[in-house]
C-alpha cells in the first residue's frame, strides 16, 4: 500500500489490464488515432524478460552507457505504421531538480549531437538548462526507433494528471516540445491525462474490473 502513488505501479496496473484484455488500441484511441489491431507493448524498455533489442541498438548508437540507459515507461508498436512512447508522471514533475540542471546539460550533449536533425538546436539547449532532460531522451530515442523500424509516425505522449500543470507550474508542450523539437504530422508530441483514460475504461473494455479502475 505504500506504493499506491507510484507512477510505475499505476502505469503497470492500468496498462497491463488493457494489454491482457486486448484493449490497448481502444485505450490509445482516447488520446489520438491509432490502428485497430493490438500493438506490441513494451514496459520500461523490457520485452520477453530482457532489454528490447531495437531499443538496445538505438541506445548503443548514441552511445549510452549500458549501466545508465534511458528507460521509457511504455512503448507501443504497430509495425511499419505507428510508434508510441509514453512518459508517465503521477505526482512527480517532468522537470528535474534544479540542482541537476548543470550536470544534465553536460550529459545532454551526446543526445543533441547525435540527433540534431530531430531537434531545434537553440531551443533544446535552453530546454535542458531548464530541466527538460528526461523528455529530451524520450523524444530522441523515439525518433531514432521510428527511423530504425520504418514507422510512418512517432508520437511522444506525456501522460499526466489534470492538475499537473498548475501543481508543478509546467507547460510541457510550450516549454519543451514547441521550443526544442522538430514537430510534424509524422512526429508529434501529445499531452494526455490519466483521468480521461480511466473514465473511458468501462466504455472501451467490457470487463468487470473496468469499474474497479474508475473507483
Amino acid at each position: 500500500m505504500g506504493y499506491e502513488h507510484s507512477e510505475d505501479a499505476v502505469t503497470w496496473n492500468i496498462f497491463r489490464f488493457f494489454e491482457r484484455n486486448d484493449f490497448i488500441a481502444p485505450a490509445i484511441r482516447t488520446i489520438f488515432p491509432c490502428p485497430d489491431s493490438e500493438p506490441l507493448t513494451v514496459f520500461w524498455t523490457t520485452h520477453d524478460g530482457c532489454l528490447w533489442e531495437p531499443y538496445r541498438r538505438c541506445s548503443d548508437q548514441i552511445p549510452e552507457k549500458a549501466s545508465a540507459r534511458s528507460e521509457s515507461d511504455l512503448i507501443f508498436l504497430w509495425e511499419r505504421k505507428l510508434l508510441v512512447v509514453v512518459e508517465a508522471k503521477f505526482r512527480s514533475p517532468n522537470r528535474s531538480d534544479s540542482t541537476k540542471w548543470e550536470v544534465e546539460s553536460d550529459k545532454a550533449k551526446r543526445y543533441i549531437d547525435h540527433a540534431s536533425r530531430y531537434l531545434n538546436s537553440e531551443g533544446i539547449k535552453a530546454a535542458v538548462r531548464d530541466g527538460w532532460y528526461e523528455l529530451l531522451r524520450n523524444w530522441m530515442l523515439g525518433m531514432e526507433l521510428k527511423d530504425m523500424l520504418g514507422c510512418e509516425t512517432f508520437v511522444l505522449v506525456n501522460l499526466l494528471r489534470k492538475r499537473h500543470e498548475n501543481e508543478h507550474r509546467e507547460d510541457p508542450r510550450r516549454d519543451f516540445a514547441e521550443r526544442a523539437c522538430v514537430l510534424s504530422p509524422n512526429s508529434r508530441f501529445v499531452v494526455a491525462y490519466w483521468e480521461d483514460l480511466i473514465a473511458a475504461a468501462p466504455s472501451i473494455c467490457d470487463h468487470p474490473d473496468s469499474g474497479l479502475l474508475v473507483s
